[in-house]
């Protein structure tokens, strides 16, 4: 028989924007996670590579930014050429 009980779950912000679960619900969280055999090697593996995803797509972000810059400043460039009447 699975027994539900009715929590009031409270989240608050840090100062650098990451999230604090309670205590309590952190100890509960952290049993549940050991009990279904996912451990401290294996979140820190998916932070790992979580971490390596996210600079990447930062990394492609910029590259795009700079070629945005780039065919923006042509532009400019070629209209500053212009003679106008």
């Amino acid at each position: 028989m699975v027994e539900l009980r009715a929590m009031i779950i409270r989240v608050s912000v840090t100062d650098d924007g990451g999230l604090s679960l309670e205590p309590q619900l952190q100890d509960a969280l952290k049993e549940y996670l050991v009990a279904r055999g996912i451990r401290e090697d294996l979140t820190n593996f998916l932070l790992l590579t979580l971490h390596k995803k996210e600079q990447g797509q930062y990394l492609d972000w910029l590259r795009k930014l700079e070629s945005f810059v780039a065919k923006d400043e042509r532009l400019f460039s070629a209209a500053g050429k212009l003679k106008y009447c």
